[in-house]
């Protein structure tokens, strides 16, 4: 991620904001995320930060974790995980022939 230059108590905050707005179900804004950072900042006298911080901290989030939160569990894991179990065929190659990529007779390649 790399280096983080605002104040700890600030980084907090802005966490515990993206978990109460941005991890919720239902629309996800930044603007609402930035909304409640600038009240809690202003309260406690702390320097606000960008809207742009803001922005790029709640895109840090992983992708299976903003659909595990909005959509529920099982869809998350069934759209990121791996698929178990056996696959008829897969072990074989498709002939030469029915590769869409394959050149066809009498054509240079």
């Amino acid at each position: 991620m790399g280096i983080l230059l605002l104040l700890p108590a600030v980084e907090d905050i802005i966490r515990e904001a993206m978990d109460a707005k941005y991890k919720k179900k239902g629309r996800r804004r930044f603007s609402a995320v930035y909304k409640d950072v600038k009240t809690y900042c202003l309260e406690q006298r702390l320097p606000v930060p960008s809207r742009g911080t803001i922005r790029n901290r709640c895109l840090t989030i992983p992708q299976e974790e903003k659909m595990k939160s909005q959509v529920g569990r099982r869809a998350a894991r069934d759209k990121f995980k791996q698929l178990r179990g056996k696959f008829p065929g897969a072990d074989t190659r498709m002939p030469l022939a029915d590769r869409p990529y394959a050149a066809a007779p009498g054509r240079a390649a």
